[in-house]
């Protein structure tokens, strides 16, 4: 390859990073349905002809039809949900991700997959620095975000800036999804830096590095960071012996490099004006850093040589990870700060002897064991002034945190408890991010109910084994199993949320899409000469494997976009097809079947776009609405359908004829779903009206089942109850009691075990009260 094509092939062409920008963009501000629908158009626009045919019937390789398989279960799983309404949104996601994956399928030349790699580079660098701007001074992540939101986007309504002494929260709102995101492209960065042969290349690769590592560090995930080391020690074991040393001091240049910067940028951080510019630019600055780094000691070879100074490197990270953990010392504390600080004592009583100059010190000492860890609940120990802390920790205490505040501002210098062991307080090697993020890190209360989230989804999980409860199943049934209330649209671990939305089929599925891609990288490193991209796509797909065990990256769905289009650069470059299928009638079938499927996604996603939109519509007054409407929105939309059905269920209650049946067999119908708002509103709107009061407290607590967990929901079917009583619409006030004390029995049951009981208002209690009083 000549010079001139291969910066070609390194150089990302200009529209593709602003084309993946803008998609991942839209993606992130919760436009999923319309970029959905895009994608499904542009598959079926490009995926049929000669030139793709041809280009399909070379890349059928097991790795393309396990990709296949997991997008038709996440078709079917969107289908069958119970809960369409929610499952609509997942599904956009995989109709985009897989429209892409599609899309390299058919259109992507060999030799192309180097410029979609750094395409990528380049999108995860302009997705930091965005980031990191928006924690910041805002000067192009406020007008650009606000744009989107323009279009229907939901920037406004997300954290997008900067926790503060914790980390920055990323664009997208979310600091693990980021830090997902980022690894993947300093992973491609390093790549693309390590094959640079210009100074132009090299400067620009390294600018890319730097962004991504900056960001990524930021973000601090610590999830995030586990998987991201085992990646690196993938790299380093898939790179070639001879560039392997090379690559391990790029990687230490860039880390020493984001660590002092690091250090640099966080005074900044949250800051507006030009001070705020700091922390945007700190990355491009941090760029040229490496790449003058680069061109002074840029070494390559083996031996023992390399292999002494590998070692050294290894050695430096985690004698520098142990002694800055270990080394700590004094801390100032800002007026209206607070520091928050960790100890695990053994159970007995307490004192401390603390010294710190300047203003008066307050403490809030609390504890938690591990049912308050799972619970994100505490027990307060001791509040008041820092010389008088006097204090018990309970015998089944896993952590003690204090949490110190200086309304003058102070210097703490040391803190030790009477049994003498001392208080962490200043951390001189970590920035104050790292180390306020690792207090508690023994008793991680967010990885202790990570297990707390796996464990409900395999309930779920039980429920179907084999096919799954449906796209959107999580959201709506963790409150059915869970045994103390929490809000998750996610479980946090991909494998056991594919488990429960698709069944051991999409987890096959889902599997066989990860092993068939590490399968065809095996393969191509058993070649003569390794691909230069095979590291970095190895460790990429190490980290995609990885961090799915323990956050809900996947369901995001600019990351799942990104991750399946390095399926398809796997796919392009080192899949093999299978030789079966490797004929001529073979590409021109799956021309047609990747156009079919992209027709079936966009169809049911732009059948529900139109009803939904005319639905709307409807409600606020701008288009008739009948009873056959809501006949004709339901036809229409396989995934909002439940709500077209309640609707004329409610409205036609009372109506005779033809569309007060169907009213009745719409509400049997929608009560299968087991959902507590339809089942509630069918309850209150349907069945009380037409005085079918057994199915009124049947559907209730049907309804129930589902909010199980909820003390708002238990409160508002009783206060439903005692409005319906109140009404003087009861024939039979002794039924009605035993109804609604049979109802309370079930949360008694409920209750017996649970980590978290029900409870219900006074105003229940007093209700059931006088019940009782009428049995």
């Amino acid at each position: 390859m000549n010079k001139k094509s291969r910066s070609k092939s390194l150089w990302p062409l200009a529209g593709l990073p602003l084309l993946l920008a803008a998609v991942v963009l839209l993606q992130g501000g919760g436009l999923d349905k319309p970029v959905s629908l895009l994608a499904a158009a542009a598959l079926a626009l490009f995926a049929l002809g000669k030139k793709p045919a041809e280009t399909l019937r070379q890349r059928l390789s097991p790795l393309a039809l396990a990709v296949g398989a997991y997008f038709l279960l996440a078709l079917a799983a969107g289908l069958s949900s119970k809960w369409g309404w929610v499952a609509v949104g997942e599904w956009a996601k995989y109709l985009t991700a897989f429209c892409a994956f599609g899309l390299v399928l058919a259109r992507l030349e060999k030799g192309a997959v180097d410029r979609l790699c750094g395409a990528v580079a380049a999108l995860c660098a302009l997705v930091s620095l965005l980031s990191v701007d928006a924690a910041s001074a805002g000067l192009l992540s406020r007008p650009l975000l606000a744009l989107i939101d323009r279009l229907g986007g939901e920037y406004a309504l997300m954290s997008t800036g900067y926790e503060v002494g914790v980390r920055i929260t990323g664009i997208f709102g979310n600091p693990n999804a980021l830090a997902g995101l980022l690894a993947l492209g300093i992973f491609l960065s390093v790549s693309l830096l390590q094959s640079s042969e210009t100074g132009k290349e090299r400067l620009w690769a390294a600018g890319l590095t730097m962004c991504n590592t900056l960001g990524f560090l930021l973000a601090f995930s610590l999830g995030g960071m586990a998987a991201f080391a085992a990646a690196v020690v993938l790299y380093l074991l898939l790179t070639p012996g001879e560039k392997r040393f090379s690559l391990l001091v790029t990687l230490a240049e860039t880390a020493l490099l984001a660590l002092a910067l690091a250090f640099a940028v966080l005074p900044f951080l949250g800051r507006a004006g030009l001070v705020g510019l700091w922390p945007l630019l700190a990355g491009p600055a941090g760029g040229v850093a490496l790449w003058g780094l680069q061109r002074v000691f840029r070494p390559a070879g083996r031996g023992r040589t390399a292999a002494a100074v590998t070692a050294g490197v290894v050695l430096a990270a985690l004698a520098y990870v142990l002694l800055g953990y270990n080394w700590t010392g004094g801390v100032a504390l800002d007026p209206g700060e607070t520091l928050r600080r960790s100890v695990y004592p053994s159970g007995g009583s307490y004192q401390v002897a603390a010294q710190w100059d300047g203003g008066p010190v307050h403490v809030t000492v609390e504890s938690q064991n591990t049912r308050q860890t799972v619970m994100h609940t505490s027990e307060t120990l001791y509040q008041g002034p820092l010389e008088e802390a006097d204090f018990a920790v309970p015998e089944d205490s896993r952590v003690v945190y204090f949490n110190f505040t200086a309304p003058q501002g102070a210097r703490l210098e040391r803190l030790t408890l009477s049994d003498g062991q001392k208080v962490p307080l200043g951390y001189p090697l970590f920035p104050s991010f790292v180390a306020n993020r690792i207090q508690g890190l023994w008793a991680n209360q967010n990885a202790i109910q990570r297990l707390e989230f796996f464990r409900d989804g395999l309930k779920i999980f039980a429920r179907s084994p084999l096919i799954g409860s449906g796209l959107g199943c999580v959201e709506e049934l963790v409150t059915a199993v869970q045994d103390f209330y929490y809000e998750s649209m996610y479980v946090h671990n991909h494998y056991i949320q594919v488990m429960a939305e698709m069944g051991l089929l999409g987890l096959g599925a889902f599997v066989a899409m990860l092993a068939l891609a590490a399968l065809a990288l095996w393969k191509g490193r058993r070649q003569e000469e390794v691909d230069p991209l095979l590291p970095a796509l190895g460790a990429c797909l190490a980290m995609m494997a990885l961090h799915a065990g323990v956050e809900a990256v996947w369901s995001f769905s600019f990351y799942q976009l990104i991750c399946l289009l390095l399926l398809g650069a796997i796919c392009v470059r080192f899949a093999r097809p299978v030789e079966k299928l490797a004929g001529k009638r073979a590409g021109r079938v799956a021309g047609l079947a990747l156009c079919a499927l992209a027709l079936v996604g966009g169809g049911l996603m732009g059948g529900h776009v139109v009803a939904a939109k005319q639905y709307a519509e409807m409600k606020a007054g701008t288009r008739p609405q009948y009873a056959s409407s809501m006949d004709s929105l339901a036809r229409m939309d396989a995934y909002g359908w439940a709500q077209y059905k309640l609707d004329l269920a409610v409205n036609a209650a009372t109506v005779e004829g033809v569309y007060g049946q169907r009213a009745g067999a719409y509400a049997a119908r929608l009560r299968t779903l087991g959902d507590y708002e339809i089942n509630s509103q069918l309850a209150l709107y349907h069945y009380l009206p037409r005085g079918e009061w057994e199915d009124f407290f049947a559907a209730s607590r049907e309804g129930l089942e589902q909010k199980a967990s909820s003390d708002a929901a238990w409160q508002e079917q009783f206060a439903i109850y005692e409005a319906v009583f109140a009404s003087g619409a009861v024939e039979d006030p002794a039924w009605f009691a035993g109804q609604c004390l049979e109802t309370y029995d079930r949360l008694l049951s409920l209750n017996q075990g649970r980590m978290g009981p029900v409870a219900l208002s006074p105003e229940n209690e007093a209700f059931l009260r006088q019940m009782r009083e009428l049995t």
